[in-house]
């Protein structure tokens, strides 16, 4: 990738709607630490076309909530009748977002992570299968959670301390 688009995300999400709906894939860097450590701060994504319908209980969705722009798993499917519905939430959290219902909102389909010079195909990579687990298990969520939580402040004790910045 040679360009980086900047773009606030009111204007990010008619552009990403516009490229999912003519049937285009995008990438885009993502910020914040909602999906760690499968994805983190600075990582970039692969967004692909998929409708609600073919959605799955493990996939990791790009979608709008209210004025945010999130990529999180999809937890839980909920179906009334002819209304389905999806129960999401960042791997990093402890709590679900709430039911996402509106097909408007669902952009699309994380289905690539490029971090540095590593491509991480989710659908089939190790990161994928344990996150598809950990969707559907609560409690193997909880393992991967506080160990990532613990993982991310071990590695910033240590990095702070192999640049100087701590005694001890």
């Amino acid at each position: 990738m040679d360009e980086v688009l900047e773009c606030p995300g009111a204007e990010f999400y008619e552009l990403g709607r516009a490229l999912i709906e003519s049937g285009r894939s995008f990438r885009l860097r993502v910020r914040g630490q909602s999906m760690f450590p499968w994805i983190r701060d600075g990582d970039v994504i692969e967004v692909v076309p998929v409708t609600m319908d073919q959605v799955r209980v493990g996939d990791i969705v790009f979608f709008r909530r209210g004025r945010l722009l999130l990529a999180h798993r999809v937890i839980q499917r909920l179906a009334d009748g002819e209304t389905v519905q999806w129960v999401t939430r960042g791997d990093n959290h402890l709590e679900d977002d709430g039911p996402m219902d509106r097909p408007a909102d669902l952009i699309g389909r994380v289905e690539k992570v490029y971090r540095g010079r590593r491509t991480i195909v989710l659908d089939r990579s190790l990161v994928g299968m344990v996150g598809r687990l950990a969707a559907r298990h609560r409690a193997v969520h909880w393992v991967l959670l506080w160990a990532g939580r613990v993982w991310r402040y071990g590695w910033r004790r240590v990095s702070q301390w192999a640049s100087g910045q701590r005694a001890g």
